[in-house]
């Protein structure tokens, strides 16, 4: 973004100050002479107005499309994605048919419990869908403690699959409850602080449950966490209930913020083009004013 800005002024300034540096090199009158010579004619006059009309119009759609995607990035480098990509690192693995769901589990134990501190690794953790990769699972649960909704309103939310360790890796907070623990009875669930409020607005969630499609039974959630950017960094976090890992199968958008009407960005290309004209205008104009006109046509 920094080298098409730069190589942008830098055209204007060229394509500018050239024609202003030959006007003041001291050749006014060959100038005003050559003008007065090509007035008879007038379609290469026309063609030349709509050249300049044209290169000016391409010229404002230019700056006004960087403009905008400047302040994009700008704001975009402000958005907190929910989680700490400083000093984390990402691998994708992919266990084959020799590991079924039981050998899964301990598979993944085991790598995560080795490599938790161990040659300056905080924390290590699996997620079958990382955050702003767009993918995962989107279907349809029951909240126990609330009457059935209807057959054609099911209530729908992202899943994701998680082992212990995982928010702390991550850098995401849990907010109330505890993280996920090997060592739990049973597969348990955490929510996200979006998922808490859409399905429990103003109360706890460490006493709830959720379902899948018509179980009988539901699983408990046992913490809440911080919301993190799903999709992308564009839209706003959506609820997401992570389920403790059972089953293992690890795979792993241009205006943000800005509208394209955006009034300062417009406005600031508008200053811009002005005192680029003025720039490049006002030294020949102070040296034809030193210049008598008599004198110069005289000296044909």
């Amino acid at each position: 973004m920094l080298f098409a800005l730069v190589i942008t002024l830098l055209t204007a300034l060229a394509f500018g100050l050239a024609p202003a540096l030959r006007v003041t090199g001291g050749h006014v009158a060959e100038s005003l002479r050559a003008g007065r010579a090509d007035t008879g004619d007038v379609r290469s006059r026309r063609f030349r107005r709509g050249l300049v009309i044209s290169e000016v119009a391409l010229a404002v759609v230019l700056l006004v499309c960087s403009g905008l995607v400047w302040q994009s990035l700008t704001r975009m480098l402000w958005v907190d994605p929910g989680f700490r990509p400083e000093r984390t690192v990402t691998a994708q693995i992919t266990l084959g048919s020799d590991y079924p769901d039981s050998s899964s589990v301990a598979f993944w134990r085991t790598l995560l419990t080795n490599l938790d501190g161990k040659g300056g690794i905080e924390a290590a953790g699996a997620t079958d869908t990382p955050p702003l990769s767009g993918g995962g699972i989107f279907t349809s649960i029951r909240l126990l403690d609330q009457p059935p909704r209807p057959a054609d309103q099911p209530l729908m939310s992202t899943i994701r699959s998680v082992t212990p360790g995982y928010f702390q890796a991550m850098g995401i907070p849990v907010l109330a409850g505890h993280d996920l623990e090997w060592n739990e009875s049973g597969p348990s669930m955490v929510v996200s602080a979006a998922a808490a409020k859409a399905f429990w607005p103003h109360q706890p969630v460490t006493d709830k449950q959720i379902a899948f499609h018509q179980e009988p039974k539901g699983k408990p959630v046992v913490g809440e966490v911080g919301d993190t950017h799903e999709a992308s960094l564009a839209t706003p976090p959506a609820p997401v209930v992570y389920v403790s890992m059972r089953r293992y199968q690890l795979v792993q958008s241009l205006l943000f913020g800005v509208g394209r009407g955006d009034l300062m960005t417009f406005a600031a290309v508008a200053v811009g083009l002005v005192g680029v004209a003025v720039a490049a205008s006002f030294v020949p104009a102070r040296r034809a004013m030193r210049i008598d006109p008599i004198i110069a046509l005289r000296g044909e």
